[in-house]
């Protein structure tokens, strides 16, 4: 599996403005790390964990302590599925 293939390109998008309606769902300070194809950003909080904003749900969800964390965690079974969605993208683009 590629993970780019599950994910949306972040150049030349106004993250701020799409976002917007969801920053009361967001701490203060994050860094956007990378966004599903369905939308759901994942980000980076200053203690550096990663979180997952399910805009389906309006759910802020921790899911590692750090990017190496989420990386470790992310080949467990049925995470990527979940926090990517990967069935729904695959037969999407099917």
């Amino acid at each position: 599996m590629d993970i780019r293939d599950y994910l949306i390109d972040l150049e030349g998008k106004d993250w701020p403005a799409l976002l917007g309606p969801w920053m009361k769902e967001l701490p203060a300070a994050f860094e956007l790390w990378f966004v599903s194809r369905f939308g759901d950003p994942f980000i980076v909080l200053d203690d550096g964990s990663v979180h997952l904003l399910d805009v389906g749900r309006g759910v802020l969800e921790k899911l590692a302590d750090s990017r190496e964390d989420f990386v470790a965690r992310i080949d467990a079974p049925g995470n990527a599925e979940s926090w990517l969605l990967l069935p729904l993208v695959d037969r999407c683009v099917a």
